[in-house]
């Protein structure tokens, strides 16, 4: 059965920023190929070394603190009180350790996947803060071919079902239904079915119309006339024949 589709991203995300800071480096541009912690965008990391290496500095501090009060607690020279004053400024000091580190890392912003960039929405210059839209990254491979199948025929696709898909520009590729809607359009009663396709030349781009053809399982017969259809006193058809 072959019904018309049109081509779609594999996967679609708008690359944000989850730190603050003038944004100094800008290594992408729209329609540029990017594979997956390639560096897109480089914040600036402003005072956040020397608040790591104050972070580290007070966590040592901390930890000397807290053994010092577990062997005075266990030697009556200390209360309870004192020894969870200190495991808290230890488990603090070792917090802000993990959040300035975070800090470091986020400001080099990377690829999440291997894909295509579609957009960007910020240039070198600006100051982001966390959740600043800075890209939008596509996937192109494998490439998705969205189809609407009637309920006539949803029975007859399965996950997995194979087939192939025809461009207008006379390119086509083979790939399989790697996902079926559980619930019909209300307005049209069709299904949703994805078909994934290689697409590692990436000539298929997304938006595109196509013919898609799956490979549902036929039933071999004849066409007979209803005229020539007989039943029986026990409702059993029949075929009429003609001998000499």
């Amino acid at each position: 059965a072959c019904t018309t589709a049109t081509t779609k991203p594999s996967k679609t995300l708008e690359v944000k920023a989850e730190t603050s800071g003038k944004l100094i480096e800008k290594l992408v541009n729209k329609g540029d190929r990017v594979k997956k912690g390639d560096l897109l965008f480089k914040i600036d990391i402003d005072d956040r070394l020397e608040r790591k290496k104050e972070a580290e500095a007070q966590l040592e501090r901390f930890e000397l603190e807290y053994k010092v009060a577990k062997k005075l607690q266990k030697k009556n020279f200390s209360t309870e009180t004192n020894l969870a004053a200190a495991k808290a400024n230890l488990e603090g000091a070792k917090t802000r350790l993990s959040q300035i580190k975070l800090e470091i890392e986020n400001t080099a912003v990377t690829a999440p996947f291997d894909g295509v960039v579609n957009t960007t929405s910020t240039e070198e210059g600006d100051f982001v803060t966390p959740g600043k839209a800075l890209a939008e990254i596509v996937a192109i491979d494998p490439i998705i071919f969205d189809a609407s199948i009637t309920e006539q025929n949803i029975t007859k696709v399965k996950l997995g079902t194979t087939g192939q898909a025809s461009l207008l520009s006379g390119i086509s590729t083979n790939g399989k239904v790697n996902y079926i809607s559980s619930v019909a359009n209300p307005n049209t009663r069709t299904f949703s079915v994805e078909f994934e396709a290689n697409n590692n030349d990436g000539q298929i781009l997304a938006g595109l119309t196509a013919e898609l053809c799956l490979n549902s399982k036929n039933i071999v017969a004849h066409t007979i006339s209803p005229s020539m259809i007989s039943l029986d006193a026990n409702g059993r058809t029949g075929v009429k024949t003609i001998t000499k």
